[in-house]
Order: C-alpha cells, then sequence, then structure tokens
C-alpha cells in the first residue's frame, strides 16, 4: 500500500433526530461515507450542499420539507434511487447532477423551485418523480443524461408549464 494514502473504512453518519438546520448544511467530499441517515431532518434555513460521497448505498432524506436557501447534491455515486417524497419547495436553485448509478430521483409533493432546476450529467437516471411541481422560478434543465427518455423529460416540462419563468434548456424539443 503507498503510505502517503491513508486506507479509508465505511462510514455511517446517522443523525435521525436533526430536524432543523438554521443555516447552510454542508455535507462535502466525504468519499467513505456508505450510508447518510438524515430522516428526520425536517428543514434547512439556508443552502443543503451534499457533494462527494463515492460509495453510498443509502441517502435518507424523507422527512425533509423545506430548503429554504440553494440546494446542490452532485458526485453521489452508488446510490440507485433518491426519494425526496416530502420535499415541498426549494426557496433558491436545485442542482441534482453527476450521479453514476442512479436510476431514479423523486420528489412527489415538490410544488416550487425559487431559482433554476437543473438535472445533468446522471448515467443511469431513467425515471424523474415530480408530478407536483408546477413552479420554477428560474430556467428548466435537463441535459446529458444519457437514460432519460424524450417522454420522460417532456413530462416534467409539460407539468410545470405556465409556472416556468425562464427558458426550457435541453437536447430536445418538446
Amino acid at each position: 500500500t503507498d503510505p502517503l494514502v491513508e486506507p479509508t473504512l465505511p462510514m455511517t453518519v446517522s443523525a435521525p433526530l436533526l430536524r432543523r438546520v438554521l443555516g447552510r448544511f454542508y455535507f462535502d467530499n466525504n468519499p467513505s461515507a456508505t450510508t447518510v441517515d438524515f430522516s428526520g431532518l425536517r428543514e434547512v434555513g439556508g443552502e443543503y450542499f451534499h457533494r462527494g460521497t463515492i460509495a453510498l448505498d443509502e441517502l435518507n432524506l424523507t422527512a425533509l420539507r423545506l430548503v429554504i436557501g440553494d440546494m446542490m447534491i452532485s458526485e453521489l455515486y452508488g446510490i440507485p434511487v433518491l426519494e425526496m417524497d416530502d420535499l415541498e419547495s426549494i426557496g433558491g436553485q436545485a442542482t441534482l447532477e453527476l450521479t453514476s448509478d442512479m436510476t431514479l430521483l423523486s420528489a412527489s409533493v415538490l410544488t416550487s423551485v425559487g431559482g433554476t432546476l437543473e438535472i445533468t450529467r446522471h448515467e443511469s437516471l431513467a425515471d424523474i418523480n415530480f408530478p407536483s411541481l408546477t413552479s420554477v422560478q428560474g430556467d428548466l434543465e435537463i441535459n446529458f443524461n444519457s437514460s432519460l427518455t424524450e417522454s420522460e423529460i417532456c413530462e416534467v416540462y409539460d407539468q410545470v408549464g405556465e409556472g416556468l419563468a425562464g427558458d426550457f434548456l435541453s437536447s430536445i424539443v418538446c
């Protein structure tokens, strides 16, 4: 083994009693995290930023209802499904990008995004479940998702309809 590289063990991060973060919530560059449990988290008063978990089996955000600021979820490798089915609103921009194994992205009660909604660079993403989304106050960008069909992309676009304040940016035309 390389003496300059410390071996990493699988890591579980568990904070199921955490209910609310008044400011920014950053979970950044934790490559050995395999299980992340924030199952009690309901509200983030600032930004929610989760990036750089490369061996993730589970990310539990099942109770998250509100992010006041921006939300960025990026570079999650290993997780097949991300369900945030209590999430109602994101006050700022939402960026969901760079996953290799995720096939389902679900936020079934999400109604509004206060800025741009960007869903990009997912190799395996085949299903976006945002049936309640009616308002995006910035651009709607769905690009470079090689497993998404045209009908999946257009379904999200059609759902938002007149609630889209910005442009629709995609490699296909709906």
